[in-house]
């Protein structure tokens, strides 16, 4: 994540070169913000999921024709407590950012924010990154959307890798054992022992008019050497007295490093981020799960089911498990678009706690939403009973089945219809509005998006309550990979849910604004409306829904 300004204090020590014949490790997250930025500069400000796939893959071929070998491709699987507050800080600043920008355009949501389908044609991506009039949202799902992609092709699959802690930790310690170049936007793998490995960040790659890539390279060991500062012992404290002291200069910072030998409590526990480059061990299988199934999962998916294992770690029993759910584009004075598929997510973090040990049963986990500020613990979601839990999945097996008389081809439309079912039960517990009766809005009012008027902001708040039901089945459908055992076989229908979710529509498909009144006009079109009322006055009156915070 950085230490402010140390890119900018060591720049001036690093040497330009030809980037070819080189070997190279890629932070995964930092690629997919950086092919959101390619995206950006070329005037997409907020580009399709397929758009942000096509472009990841597209520009790693473009490494390969300089001869540059991609030998990992690391994502964060799992993000330690201490980056709690970092976290939690940069969902305030996007919470911050929505509110600013619904106070700018109240009326509609302007056009450059929707997400539409654009080809990949006149991509530059090596063009200049202008900075934007107005603030922008990121895509909910850009990081799950790149890894997505890169699983999918056929030549980055096997080096790409979410492992179960920093990708960061992990970049630094495949370079510290068998060397090469560490592609990445954070200046933290400055600090990082990298033995002999280099750094060189995202914004310093170039292209020049022979077509040659051009890099700035940063060489850890040489750089501190030459500042007379013992590496790496000494990188990680000049690392902290320019956090400290940012406005320092460069030999203000080496002579503090250089004199001070005080080891404050601040200062030991910042260079314990940086103690070791091993990477975190976690056992093949613990209490049911089944930790080589994680190499597949979604980022934030993999992150709360290793939050639950370590509730099986000594002394980890009191700690909340927390889910940081994606920023989605939403009308901020409604209720957050995530309400609406509570109990789906529910439903999976309830499978989870089934699997942890009877003596520390996990009972709740705290959702990060939309968060307003710093002190912010999330919302509360109780789990639910195992008798509910699977009362709600046979609710789920319902719903699919009489969605599938209506059409049985198991297409995006599907996965729509079937998150408005459940969207509708849900609804229905709660008394409130469901997506399907703000559809029938859209169609009584005709609302469109116009390509220069952007969309009404239900229009809006809608797509992302769709989102918002779609991810929440994918989380379902990644927590199914993992647990499961005789026991929780015979009590659940593990193995329908499953076939039923293995076919769940993708990132890149999700539906776009712009699509929406399409979307509500093909479901009526279906006889969408008979078969809500036919599937809620099937089901029994149960409160498997979610706990008020």
């Amino acid at each position: 994540m950085g230490v402010p300004r140390l890119y900018n204090t060591l720049r001036p020590l690093a040497s330009s070169a030809v980037l070819e014949n080189e070997t190279v490790v890629i932070d995964g997250p930092a690629l997919a913000y950086h092919i959101l930025s390619i995206c950006r500069a070329n005037g997409v400000a907020h580009p399709s999921y397929r758009l942000l796939g096509q472009i990841a893959v597209s520009w790693l071929e473009r490494l390969s024709l300089s001869n540059i070998h991609v030998r990992s491709i690391f994502f964060d699987g799992y993000l330690p407590p201490s980056k709690l507050e970092i976290r939690v800080d940069r969902m305030m600043t996007n919470t911050s950012r929505l509110c600013r920008l619904y106070e700018l355009f109240p009326q509609r949501c302007p056009t450059f924010l929707l997400q539409m389908h654009q080809a990949q044609a006149d991509i530059d991506l090596f063009k200049a990154h202008a900075r934007n009039a107005y603030p922008t949202i990121d895509p909910s799902f850009l990081v799950p959307a790149v890894l997505d992609a890169l699983r999918e092709s056929d030549r980055y699959r096997a080096v790409t890798h979410l492992v179960p802690g920093e990708a960061d930790h992990f970049c630094a310690s495949d370079v510290s054992h068998h060397g090469g170049i560490i592609l990445t936007s954070d200046s933290d793998l400055l600090v990082h022992d990298l033995g002999h490995g280099r750094v060189m960040f995202f914004r310093d790659l170039q292209q020049d008019a022979q077509s040659k890539l051009e890099f700035v390279c940063f060489s850890p060991r040489q750089l501190f050497e030459q500042l007379g500062l013992r590496y790496p012992e000494l990188a990680v404290r000049l690392a902290y007295e320019q956090k400290c002291s940012p406005r320092a200069n460069l030999a203000q910072l080496v002579k503090t490093s250089a004199q001070t030998t005080q080891c404050t409590s601040r200062f030991l526990a910042f260079q314990k981020e940086y103690a070791s480059t091993e990477p975190l061990s976690f056992r093949q299988t613990w209490a049911g799960f089944e930790m080589g199934a994680t190499r597949g999962l979604d980022p934030r998916i993999s992150e709360i089911i290793l939050d639950f294992h370590l509730k099986l770690r000594k002394g980890a029993a009191g700690l909340p498990v927390r889910m940081f759910l994606p920023p989605l584009l939403e009308r901020p004075t409604s209720k957050s678009a995530w309400d609406q598929s509570t109990a789906i997510r529910q439903l999976a973090y309830s499978l989870l706690s089934y699997c942890t040990d009877n003596e520390i049963m996990v009972s709740s986990v705290q959702e990060y939403r939309r968060v307003q500020n710093l002190n912010c613990t999330g919302r509360r979601v109780e789990l639910m009973q195992q008798k509910v839990a699977e009362q709600y999945m046979h609710q789920v097996l319902l719903c699919a089945a009489e969605l599938e008389t209506l059409s049985s081809d198991l297409c995006d439309l599907f996965w729509i219809g079937l998150a408005i079912l459940l969207d509708k039960v849900e609804s229905q517990r709660q008394d409130t509005a469901s997506t399907a009766e703000q559809l029938h809005r859209f169609l009584r009012s005709q609302e469109s998006v116009q390509p220069n008027e952007g969309a009404s902001w239900m229009v809006v708040h809608g797509t992302a309550q769709l989102h918002g039901a779609l991810y929440s089945l994918r989380i379902l459908q990644q927590v199914l990979l993992v647990v499961g055992d005789s026991q929780m076989d015979q009590a659940f229908p593990l193995e329908k849910t499953r076939a039923l979710l293995s076919r769940i529509t993708p990132l890149e498909r999700y539906p776009q604004t712009a699509e929406m009144v399409q979307i509500a006009q093909k479901l009526q079109d279906m006889g969408m409306n008979n078969l809500i009322d036919s599937i809620c006055a099937k089901l029994p009156d149960a409160n498997h829904g979610p706990e008020k915070a």
